[in-house]
């Protein structure tokens, strides 16, 4: 099984459920959840699931000192990047979330090669080993928040503010679990993919 938008569409509802029942208290709570329903979905493929990491490369590059939510990676490349945001009864602010995913965009245009395995030895980044990003990484962006807000109103136009004047570019899957505020009974999930071209 491989990060398909299959998965994260089981994902989506094993989220809800989750939500629904009360049990999701913080960003962190969220981030547990899914590494633990990603890891073990994955187990039996080449993926590997990197939580916060804090981004090293060989050189100085737009992503380096970065800490993405949420990586998965094989042997070779990140595949995926994963970011959350959970404000239920608020507004998220989005801006550092998309400056990180177009950090990562340019870290593709210029073939950055980063550490993501630690050395048990010493608890510093294995320096012998170093990844790339692929060309066709996925981004998903999974978030929880009211559900009027500006990122979900306006999100082609925040995309293309983003993102404007690069190469093209798409998010393979914007996936966002809306806390529908006006009906407190009901939760709603939207799924979008946006394509920036």
């Amino acid at each position: 099984m491989s990060l398909n938008q299959s998965t994260i569409d089981q994902l989506a509802t094993f989220i809800l459920a989750e939500y629904n029942k009360g049990t999701i208290v913080s960003e962190r709570h969220l981030q547990a959840i899914i590494y633990q329903y990603l890891a073990t979905k994955l187990s039996s493929t080449e993926l590997t699931l990197v939580i916060e990491p804090t981004i090293r490369t060989q050189t100085q590059g737009p992503i380096s000192g970065l800490i993405p939510d949420l990586l998965i990676r094989t042997s070779k490349e990140v595949t995926a990047l994963i970011e959350l945001k959970f404000v239920p009864s608020s507004y998220p602010s989005y801006e550092k979330d998309f400056l990180t995913f177009k950090s990562f965009h340019q870290a593709i245009e210029e073939q950055s090669m980063l550490y993501l395995s630690c050395s048990p030895k010493d608890g510093e980044w294995n320096t012998e080993k170093v990844y790339s990003i692929s060309k066709d990484l996925k981004i998903f962006y999974l978030v929880v928040a009211r559900h009027d807000s500006h990122l979900f109103t306006n999100l082609s136009e925040i995309v293309e503010r983003f993102f404007y004047g690069l190469e093209p570019y798409h998010f393979h899957s914007i996936f966002f679990l809306i806390n529908q505020t006006l009906n407190p009974n009901e939760t709603i999930i939207d799924a979008k993919t946006i394509y920036h071209k």
